[in-house]
């Protein structure tokens, strides 16, 4: 048995022996008819989808009445040729898997003009068929070209005339509605006894190819029965198959009025028209279900989100994705401030978006998993009091320690605090996410845009109880170069000791909290020198110059520890011990670590004793 192409590109088989000539392009005909109307209904509703799914559910459009076909007026010939499709055509839930929803009551005069080479009769539906043959050895039948093209092209007329004039085809039309919902009653009735799964998605696959056949004015009317058959399917997959088809489900969904990322908010607004399994899906908001949820929704929204730019490279759309995110976190977490959340997603999502699916997703959970651990009444509080935004990059016990150090002034095991500061912003590289690897509980996290909160933060927790004996440490965590310390976007420290000194709410902390250590994790702590190898650094004092030496001089007597003078990578451990790794600009990475005094650096070899 051979194969040819047609042009789309699918392969079909010639007929063998088994079968005739006649029946096997009557067959092909009936398939082909399927995939051109699936093709064009895509097509057509694919161009508006956008618009709809901001829209009220089409299944309120359900009662509207359409235009009388015969307000239409068309010529005699278009009539005539209705009519042959109205006579000889029906409709069906298709069961053999070929997606052939149009299916002859008999042999049609056109599809045994196609099976006989009877150009007279194809020329009823095609008036230039002879000049096309002519033109193009495809569409001869005694060529050996022919590649079954002829069958596409008539399939293509009768397909786009029912699409077009189905109201002058009401036996068609009805045996169409008589199928859906025949189709529809059986699937409800399979929820009155053992479900089976196979069986659900089977129908419910039978039902969107079928519901992708028909003009859109008639899908309509089912569009909220099969709402709720998708979803079911989609609760399914969620508790049972391992999420298995919940793109197509999930798409489906989102392009018929339920876009996903408005899930949580619509099963709290909206009435009947919601369909259930979803609501009962959204209103899991803990354990394992929950948060399998989350991350398909979540990864929906990034696969989304990816489209091809001028060149044809895969770019992320950014901004797209940290809008449809947003939306679904603001309905997940409905108490959360709406400010807080979307400059604190937008940074995370925009840090992210160069990495895969799967580190992108887990950012993204981690923060509402955060917050939902937490409570989003604490969040809230983390956020007025201090800074905090990024909660994707906190973990749960650190921001439960942060929480206790505020309401009491000391930490919940009795053992000296660190505070770790960080800015709100410039973090364009995704690196501040590696202080989620601390789980201590002996920690203040801090959030600043500029160091100048510092003060009011200091004020907070004197209030609270802190002293001089509560913090041992504190993290200062940014990005640098040789210039200046990062803090965040809007503040660039250059390193110079009075420069940090003059810094009132740096002086104020570091003159409250009164720690012995400050651990430095930025790139670049010291300037390169000329006469000194770079990572070159031994038990031997130097004079080096950087963010690390300024603020040995600023703070007198404090401990700095830091990389060396190059790109820095830290370790962090669940002891608290600190490790970093700084690489030269040829590679070449060096595990040793700088200890900064009074001005003067040397080598420590060992892992910092942190907090």
């Amino acid at each position: 048995m051979t194969e040819t192409t047609t042009t789309d590109g699918e392969k079909l088989r010639s007929p063998g022996p088994e079968t005739t000539r006649e029946e096997s392009a009557l067959r092909r005909f009936g398939s082909a008819v399927t995939r051109l109307v699936t093709k064009g209904l895509r097509a057509d509703r694919g161009t508006n989808r956008g618009a709809e799914t901001m829209q009220p559910s089409s299944s309120d459009r359900a009662g509207v009445d359409y235009p009388d076909a015969s307000e239409e007026k068309l010529d005699e010939k278009t009539l005539q040729i209705i009519e042959k499709i109205e006579n000889n055509w029906t409709f069906r839930i298709d069961t053999s898997g070929s997606g052939n929803n149009f299916v002859p009551n008999s042999y049609p005069d056109f599809a045994s003009a196609i099976a006989s080479g009877n150009y007279e009769s194809i020329e009823e539906l095609m008036p230039n068929i002879r000049e096309l043959t002519a033109n193009d050895n495809r569409l001869d039948l005694e060529s050996g070209d022919y590649d079954e093209f002829l069958s596409l092209l008539v399939q293509d007329i009768v397909t786009m005339l029912f699409r077009k004039h189905y109201k002058h085809m009401p036996k068609l039309t009805a045996s169409a509605r008589h199928a859906m919902q025949e189709q529809i009653d059986s699937m409800h009735s399979l929820n009155d006894g053992d479900v089976d799964y196979d069986k659900r998605e089977e129908d419910v696959a039978r039902l969107l190819s079928a519901e992708l056949a028909l003009p859109e004015e008639v899908a309509s009317e089912f569009e909220c029965a099969i709402s709720g058959r998708v979803a079911e399917m989609l609760e399914d997959v969620s508790s049972s198959r391992g999420w298995k088809g919940l793109d197509l489900y999930v798409g489906w969904l989102a392009d018929h009025g339920f876009p996903p990322e408005r899930w949580p908010q619509d099963a709290r607004e909206r009435g009947e028209d919601f369909p259930e399994p979803l609501r009962r899906m959204i209103d899991e908001r803990e354990g394992e279900k929950a948060v399998e949820l989350d991350r398909a929704i979540i990864r929906y929204c990034i696969e989304r989100t990816e489209v091809y730019d001028d060149n044809g490279e895969m770019r992320p759309n950014v901004y797209k994705r940290s809008w449809l995110i947003q939306e679904y976190f603001a309905g997940r977490l409905p108490k959360l401030n709406r400010e807080m959340m979307l400059v604190g997603t937008s940074d995370v999502i925009v840090a992210s978006s160069s990495k895969s699916t799967y580190e992108q997703i887990n950012v993204c959970n981690d923060y509402i998993q955060t917050v939902r651990e937490i409570g989003q009444d604490n969040a809230n509080k983390l956020n007025e009091r201090l800074g905090i935004i990024h909660f994707s990059d906190w973990n749960p016990r650190v921001l439960e320690g942060t929480l206790h150090i505020l309401e009491t002034g000391r930490t919940e095991s009795g053992n000296p605090a660190t505070a770790i500061i960080r800015g709100d912003s410039g973090d364009y590289n995704d690196f501040f996410r590696s202080i989620r690897s601390i789980t201590s509980g002996d920690i203040l996290a801090v959030e600043v845009n500029h160091t100048d909160a510092l003060s009011g933060i200091t004020e907070d927790l004197k209030n609270a109880g802190v002293n001089d004996d509560t913090f041992d440490t504190v993290i200062l965590f940014g990005h640098g170069d040789e210039n200046a310390f990062h803090m965040s976007c809007t503040e660039h420290i250059k390193p110079d000791p009075n420069e940090w000194y003059n810094k009132g709410g740096v002086r104020k902390l570091m003159q409250t909290l009164d720690p012995d250590t400050i651990i430095l994790i930025s790139c670049h702590p010291f300037k390169r020198r000329e006469d000194v190898e770079q990572l070159a650094i031994s038990e031997d004092l130097q004079r080096r110059q950087g963010t690390a030496t300024a603020l040995s001089i600023a703070f007198s007597g404090k401990r700095v520890f830091s990389g060396l003078d190059g790109l820095v990578r830290c370790c962090t451990y669940e002891d608290g011990a600190v490790s970093f790794e700084t690489e030269d600009d040829k590679g070449r990475r060096s595990p040793t670590a700088a200890l900064t005094r009074y001005g003067l650096t040397k080598a420590y070899n060992e892992e910092t004793d942190g907090w």
